[in-house]
């Protein structure tokens, strides 16, 4: 078990004991943590940042991921099941939000609005940050987005590889093009 020092009240108190338990946060039962990278595209056409989210279990044989800065939730029986379900109402949600604001500026005020911490929010991102540090205690990574800037850089490699061949193939068409011509020789066909 690792001692951390809590802040309380905006004081630093007694040491407390963390432990390596990743299921049980302040707000429940945790089963999964994650982030949602929204990207431009037809559903949603306007950039939006960072988003994060919590698993937890009903108690009751069901699951609840809750997006902590939209304050929308996915359910479902299974993990992947719920984070369908989030995947889709965070879309919805965000959609319908830039659909029905008067201007983009609008839109990402409501969005502010949400994101802005109060007892609710402090006490899901407070459970967030607790499960990201009981991952780092084990050794293991949350941020996955730097898990793929190496397969990114990978398959930019991969890219340049396959048109460096695209390349040569054509090149070496040309010459069994060209080399072919020399062999129809019209003049002595005549």
């Amino acid at each position: 078990m690792a001692k951390v020092k809590v802040m309380e009240n905006g004081k630093m108190s007694e040491e407390r004991q963390m432990t390596n338990d990743l299921s049980h946060v302040s707000i429940g039962v945790a089963l999964a943590i994650g982030k949602i990278r929204l990207l431009p595209s037809d559903a949603i056409s306007h950039h939006m940042p960072m988003l994060h989210f919590i698993v937890l279990s009903d108690g009751e044989g069901g699951v609840l991921a809750t997006c902590i800065q939209l304050r929308v939730d996915g359910y479902g029986d299974t993990i992947d099941e719920c984070l369908k379900d989030l995947e889709r109402n965070v879309i919805d949600f965000v959609r319908e939000t830039f659909k029905n604001a008067p201007a983009p500026e609008d839109a990402y005020a409501s969005f502010y609005s949400l994101m802005e911490i109060d007892p609710w929010a402090m006490e899901w991102w407070n459970a967030y940050r607790k499960l990201q540090m009981k991952l780092s205690l084990r050794g293991i990574k949350t941020d996955v987005f730097e898990l793929l800037e190496g397969e990114i850089k990978d398959l930019k490699k991969k890219i340049i590889d396959l048109e460096s061949a695209q390349k040569i193939y054509r090149f070496r068409k040309e010459q069994e093009f060209e080399f072919s011509a020399e062999i129809v020789d019209l003049r002595k066909i005549a």
